[in-house]
């Protein structure tokens, strides 16, 4: 599938326009109107005497084409093949995804080779077919040449073909796809295999007159063989040993008819290598059975190779760059697979098809996965869904990120990371995480592909679910969420009461006085943390370097969550957390479980959060937890200082409980020599401060400690009064 340039004029002529073997689907045959004799094709410019080669001209949108022509200008000798115009009208777009972008169809072609390729040993080169394609633009003509191939379907058992290839057919002899007649016609598949299947459970079927190329249909003319009437164990025993080499599905399927690549001494141009979904979707794409090409192209997989020349996209934006970086196989010995160009994750970027691979259903063998702080994710931890979570992370380690000087922002799509509860900016704090991982076999498949019943409701298996990797869909009416369809029935398993949202459940993760729906109480807090993130006040959050440490925590954990898409979904604890730590943190202190004492000093003084709260006092010296730590005593130690006189005496003596040199005088009956001003703020995301005079009436207010941001939060401030007479507060907003 590379295109062939003849005549080029420049670079730029190159992307100006396309030439594309095009796949042509079961589905799309439908979804066209054409008649059911409209023959298939998986793309592949070695097509079987009498198949189609579909060829389109894509040129970039907005360029004036007067006519696109085609026409052959070499061909085997005696061939009398020419190009005739395509199934398809132009209006019905190109097949690749990436394709789409930026590019209409200016034209279509269809050409059927009817004499096989040979090889001329002279001159080392294949007698093929030359396809030109003009393109006449109101200017210029722009021509292109590419190469058809003319062959026959040998069978993997040829002997040549083992010669080459007997590791990868090995190999492929355990896949499904190597026994995918035999089990059906002998009866230990399915109860309903017919006649009518057979063109997708063997080699090269075609019964299209003309269509003549040694295929399965071919050779059951020669034999005289027919369907059986029931499906036995002997259909497979007494079936004729040509005709057993032409069934089930094979190498040829998907690469093409080989005989040209074989009588040209292995030229790989004259077999086709892609990854293009459009080669399983020749049997893979056909309603209301065969849906998984029609829910991969409900996906946002499907949407193309946009970023082929940007290096650090690659490997998650295309097939070839996922497989190149993520399969062990390849990544490490440079192997490189040969690839169309816009093919976006298609399915040979998860289902590997020589080998039975990871598990079921030929996965390719990619046994873990690395997060960007370094976690290291396993098969045995994540399941299958650990082939997700080598894309679907944060692309960038939290704590270096955060420390640095420039922008922060995790990757799009920090679903592995979420769910796995890692890479968070997490204020060395233990972070709680829920179970979802543990629970849901195969972590993100378990959820994101489940089977879903037609009878759900219309069309359910093409909306979510599935291939679709989709969790819920807004009926086509993203304006009306009443409508909206979640699929629960996995979180039915463990959450009673579940109906059709993912909003239920939770705490007060916002802490608002209610408990509501955990998408909600997550949303709360991010639109809290917004209104505190410059521009304050804004629920638009614009980063700029200016930003403060504080604020680059809390952007981090802000867009972490939000990039995550599932609003804590995916773990409640894990991101809930992240956001109130963030949110505390940018008021001036973190105290994760209100109970008065900021986490940092609670951790370094108890060792956890749990043990002890603010009204405690763990030594018994009558001094609370809270006071100690206002105070700077050792909650731990009734006499912090060793001086012989407890902290709460010397509070209340005058004398310094931190001073091993400072005492009580035993003559002095004093009272506790400080006050704790508590202020509830009555406005939101603004910096105020508290100050003291000592004449109500005078000038000289002076600050009472540091400024905070308000919130619905009390604040307190406490102030010794050593030393003081009668003093006067206020609270400030500069």
């Amino acid at each position: 599938m590379i295109l062939v340039l003849a005549w080029v004029y420049s670079s730029a002529v190159a992307q100006q326009v396309r030439i594309r073997y095009r796949p042509l689907t079961p589905q799309e045959i439908k979804n066209a109107g054409l008649t059911n004799t409209t023959q298939r094709s998986t793309g592949a410019p070695n097509a079987g005497i009498g198949q189609p080669v579909y060829f389109e001209a894509l040129v970039q949108t907005g360029t004036v084409v007067n006519t696109v022509n085609w026409s052959v200008i070499s061909a085997p000798a005696g061939s009398v093949a020419v190009v005739e115009p395509g199934p398809l009208s132009n209006s019905i777009p190109t097949y690749d995804g990436g394709d789409r972008v930026g590019f209409f169809v200016a034209g279509r072609g269809m050409f059927k080779p009817d004499i096989v390729s040979s090889y001329n040993f002279d001159t080392s080169q294949i007698i093929d077919y030359k396809i030109k394609t003009d393109i006449v633009l109101t200017n210029k003509t722009l021509s292109f040449t590419n190469s058809v191939y003319g062959a026959k379907y040998l069978g993997q058992n040829h002997y040549l073909c083992v010669i080459c290839h007997a590791g990868k057919i090995n190999d492929f002899n355990q896949t499904a796809h190597a026994s995918a007649f035999t089990e059906q016609i002998t009866g230990e598949g399915s109860d309903h295999f017919s006649s009518r299947c057979i063109s997708c459970h063997t080699l090269g079927y075609d019964d299209t007159p003309g269509a003549v190329n040694d295929g399965f249909d071919d050779i059951a003319a020669q034999v005289g063989w027919t369907f059986p009437t029931n499906l036995a164990p002997e259909n497979w025993t007494l079936m004729n040993t040509n005709l057993q080499n032409k069934a089930n599905v094979q190498c040829e399927n998907c690469h093409g008819p080989a005989s040209a690549h074989m009588v040209s001494l292995g030229n790989t141009n004259a077999i086709d290598v892609t990854l293009s979904s459009g080669t399983c979707g020749t049997c893979h794409d056909s309603l209301p059975q065969h849906v998984k090409t029609f829910e991969w192209f409900s996906s946002r997989h499907s949407t193309g190779f946009v970023f082929r020349f940007s290096g650090s996209c690659v490997p998650c934006h295309s097939s070839a760059g996922f497989i190149e970086t993520w399969d062990p196989y390849y990544a490490p010995t440079g192997r490189t697979p040969r690839a169309t160009a816009q093919e976006g994750i298609s399915c040979a970027a998860c289902h590997d098809p020589h080998t039975i691979g990871m598990g079921d259903h030929q996965l390719r063998n990619i046994p873990q996965a690395t997060l960007s702080n370094g976690f290291v994710v396993t098969e045995s931890m994540a399941g299958t869904g650990v082939l997700c979570m080598n894309c679907h992370h944060s692309r960038q380690n939290a704590n270096l990120s955060v420390g640095g000087t420039g922008s922060i922002s995790p990757h799009y799509g920090t679903q592995g990371d979420m769910l796995l509860g890692e890479n968070g900016f997490e204020y060395g704090m233990p972070i709680p995480s829920s179970k979802h991982l543990a629970a849901v076999t195969n972590s993100c498949v378990g959820c994101h592909m489940q089977l879903i019943a037609q009878t759900t409701f219309s069309n359910a298996n093409t909306r979510v679910g599935g291939h679709t990797f989709k969790i819920a869909w807004n009926a086509d009416t993203p304006s009306d969420p009443s409508d909206d369809v979640h699929v629960t029935e996995v979180c039915k398993t463990c959450h009673v009461g579940v109906y059709n949202t993912f909003d239920f459940g939770g705490e007060d993760y916002d802490r608002d006085g209610s408990i509501e729906g955990v998408q909600t109480e997550i949303q709360g807090l991010l639109e809290q943390i917004a209104l505190l993130l410059p521009p304050v006040g804004s629920s638009t959050v614009t980063f700029t370097n200016t930003y403060t440490a504080a604020q680059r925590k809390a952007y981090w954990n802000y867009l972490f969550v939000k990039y995550d898409g599932s609003y804590g979904v995916h773990n409640p604890k894990y991101a809930s957390t992240l956001l109130q730590l963030s949110l505390d943190d940018l008021k001036g202190g973190i105290d994760i479980d209100n109970d008065g004492l900021l986490d940092s000093w609670e951790m370094a003084e108890f060792g956890n959060l749990t043990s002890q709260s603010g009204s405690g006092d763990a030594d018994n010296d009558g001094l609370s937890n809270k006071l100690e730590m206002q105070s700077g005593t050792d909650p731990n130690d009734a006499d912090s200082d060793d001086d012989s006189f407890s902290d709460l005496a010397e509070i209340q003596a005058g004398s310094d409980p931190n001073d091993d040199q400072s005492f009580p005088d035993a003559n002095v009956v004093t009272y506790l020599p400080a006050i704790e001003l508590v202020y509830l703020p009555d406005a939101m995301g603004v910096t105020q401060r508290f100050e003291v005079i000592d004449v109500i009436d005078g000038d000289g207010w002076t600050n009472v400690g540091p400024s905070f941001i308000s919130s619905n939060a009390y604040q307190y401030q406490l102030i010794t009064l050593r030393g003081s007479t009668q003093q006067y507060y206020r609270v400030v907003k500069p």
